[in-house]
């Protein structure tokens, strides 16, 4: 699904650049296949979709192939025309088809990558524009509408405005607004959108969550076709409106714990010795022995041994390491011999002493623990709804050495709306809790995202 993503979007790049060089670049036959190629594509990533995603995607292709049927009668006969050889109203035509192709690619993407409320934007955002496009040809008649409101929720304690989002909303003089019967005046209006304030009646001794209506009568532009020119007349249009969902005042408190589980490098110490023992009092051998730091450990190092005993010749003759695990202690043993006297009854020795040899030392060894450092805390507080992702971040440097990193946390979200108190828990082992979820990538930055309150 990322790879079609990727190939769409780079599809768009490639067609839609905007510059007037690109523009002459493309035929209208080319432009016009790429529009009826964007409908198809849509129609293909919502045949399985319902809902608000349906009902917006299929106004907005139905207006593309509204768009389309004027985009052959006007330039059916051009197909192999380049931007630059048409005239003032064909280019923006030409333009304004382009535009629309490249909105539905991008809607087509979010549609199929289940994007939820970018989806339903991207299907809004590409139907204003076609709706532009259809009825801003001469002498077609401006009516104006409302496509889609946002925010869709406001909280008591959230900037208290909401935007209505459409086509033609600037006609004529300002219209009368009423927001649950409250006339109000709009903040700010263009031709696709009026700023619309709320009034604090509709918050007054708000308890439980409920929808609002938004009520406007807008002027409409009537265009009459006279002879050869266009007659141009505005009149009250038909009243539109919008719901939106007020929320009780609403505080979200998001706690982060993060810590990181880690193998260390620790050192310590292994002591090694030998003794060596032998009866024979004419003894007198090499004494080679090896010592060994444990298979998950490396050895750094050792301390020279010291010889406890080492009587009659018996020593220590050197110490070597052979490998990163071990070191060899070279030493010899031997006896005081004896002295021999030769009598008639035969030879009678006497042991002058056995031998002795006795050594220790350590080994210094270097080996790998898994520890988990102190976690680190971090809170967030958000008034209103408006906010939905947080990003927290482990600060404090990791151990010197440290390795297989993996990262450990917890998320504690509470959120109060009105008199209700929630309280949810995620951790990494439980990343999700109803509509929140939690991810934490590998440079310790957990993204928590609490979905609509």
């Amino acid at each position: 699904m990322k790879f079609r993503s990727l190939f769409a979007a780079l599809a768009i790049l490639i067609f839609c650049a905007g510059d007037a060089t690109a523009q002459g670049v493309a035929t209208v036959a080319a432009v016009r296949q790429a529009l009826v190629d964007a409908i198809e594509r849509l129609d293909t990533a919502l045949s399985n979709q319902t809902g608000n995603v349906k009902s917006i995607g299929e106004g907005l292709t139905g207006n593309a192939r509204s768009l389309l049927a004027d985009f052959d009668s006007r330039l059916g006969q051009k197909l192999q025309y380049t931007f630059e050889k048409l005239d003032d109203q064909e280019k923006k035509l030409f333009a304004d088809a382009r535009a629309v192709v490249a909105q539905m690619n991008q809607a087509a993407n979010d549609v199929v990558d289940r994007v939820g409320e970018t989806a339903k934007m991207s299907l809004a955002e590409a139907d204003i524009l076609a709706y532009n496009s259809l009825y801003g040809l001469p002498c077609r008649s401006q009516v104006p509408r409302v496509i889609y409101v946002k925010p869709e929720r406001v909280a008591a304690n959230d900037v208290r405005e909401v935007t209505l989002r459409g086509n033609f909303l600037a006609i004529g003089a300002e219209p009368a607004i009423l927001v649950e019967s409250i006339a109000v005046k709009p903040l700010a209006r263009s031709d696709n959108e009026i700023r619309i304030p709320l009034p604090a009646g509709v918050f007054a001794n708000l308890t439980a969550e409920h929808s609002i209506s938004v009520a406007l009568t807008p002027r409409q532009r009537v265009r009459t076709n006279l002879w050869v020119t266009c007659w141009d007349s505005e009149k009250d249009g038909r009243p539109l409106s919008a719901a939106v969902r007020v929320v009780p005042t609403t505080e979200v408190t998001v706690t982060a714990s993060i810590a990181a589980n880690v193998e260390v490098p620790t050192t310590y110490d292994i002591p090694y010795n030998w003794t060596e023992h032998n009866d024979d009092c004419n003894a007198n051998y090499n004494v080679t022995k090896e010592f060994k730091v444990p298979d998950d450990s490396r050895l750094l190092g050792y301390s020279a041994p010291g010889v406890s005993c080492s009587r009659c010749g018996s020593g220590v003759n050197g110490t070597r390491q052979t490998s990163d695990k071990s070191i060899v202690v070279d030493a010899h043993f031997q006896a005081c011999g004896t002295d021999c006297v030769n009598l008639l009854v035969g030879k009678i020795c006497n042991c002058k002493g056995s031998g002795c040899l006795a050594y220790s030392g350590a080994l210094h060894a270097e080996k790998y623990a898994p520890t988990v450092t102190p976690p680190h805390t971090e809170q967030q507080k958000t008034k209103g709804i408006r906010q939905r992702s947080f990003l927290f971040k482990y600060e404090p440097p990791l151990p010197t050495g440290a390795r297989n990193l993996r990262w450990s946390y917890e998320v504690i979200v509470e959120k109060i709306i009105g008199n209700s108190v929630e309280k949810h828990i995620l951790s990494d082992t439980n990343p999700t809790s109803g509509v929140m979820t939690s991810r934490i990538g590998t440079d310790g930055k957990l993204m928590v995202d609490i979905g609509a309150l």
